[in-house]
Order: structure tokens, then C-alpha cells, then sequence
């Protein structure tokens, strides 16, 4: 069964990666998935299932740490998915801003949200 056309998926390192690029952008249409770090034997092929279930002109968001492991990671799973038959796969590369960061870090990084005032 394929996904529905302009699907957007996001590659993170981990959940907390996950939660805080959504948090910092936010698309309702977004799927997001997680490697835990890096890949296991499996995901390969799961990326490249994955990858051919999507809707007509999807979108693929890789973001990992800005560091020289993880942008490695971002490009394995970058090769894997251009293994797959998709011509109309948009992949975007999205690092956070800052030798060694994080989406985490650039989410704590932002200005404090005020404090909600207590219902009386």
C-alpha cells in the first residue's frame, strides 16, 4: 500500500532528535523515524522499503548530528535510498547549525518560552 502523494519523512539519530527537530520545525505531515544512533542490519532494507512505499513526490529529510560520524550515517542512508527505483524522491540533508550539535542542543539553545500563568 503506498503512502499518500507529497509524503514527508524525517531520518533522526534518535527519539530525542526526533521530537526536538519536530518542535523546531513543525509539519503535521511529517513521519518520523529514528536509527537509535546508527544502523543495525536490518534498517537497510527497511529504509529501502520504506523509501518505495512513498507517495508520488515525496519528500526524505535526513538530519543527524553535525559531526563527521553522523554526517557519514546521513550518507549511508542517503546511498540507500538512491538504491531504490524512486526518481521523484526529493532528499534533503538537514544538519543542525554548529560543529558537533544537535537538533537537542539547538532546541535548548532557544530563547525560553514564558512560563504559563497558573489557572485561578
Amino acid at each position: 500500500m503506498r503512502r499518500a502523494d507529497g509524503d514527508k519523512v524525517v531520518i533522526t539519530k534518535s527519539g530525542i532528535n526526533a521530537l526536538s527537530h519536530t518542535v523546531l520545525h513543525p509539519n503535521k505531515q511529517a513521519h518520523y523515524a529514528s536509527t537509535s544512533g546508527s544502523l543495525n542490519p536490518s534498517q537497510p532494507a527497511l529504509i529501502r522499503s520504506a523509501t518505495e512505499k512513498l507517495g508520488t513526490g515525496a519528500t526524505l529529510v535526513i538530519t543527524t548530528d553535525n559531526d563527521a560520524s553522523r554526517r557519514a550515517l546521513a550518507k549511508q542512508i542517503q546511498a540507500i535510498t538512491r538504491q531504490t527505483t524512486r526518481t521523484d524522491l526529493t532528499i534533503i540533508r538537514d544538519l543542525p547549525e554548529g560543529e558537533g550539535s544537535d537538533w537537542n542542543d539547538r532546541l535548548r539553545a532557544r530563547e525560553p518560552l514564558p512560563t504559563p500563568a497558573p489557572d485561578r
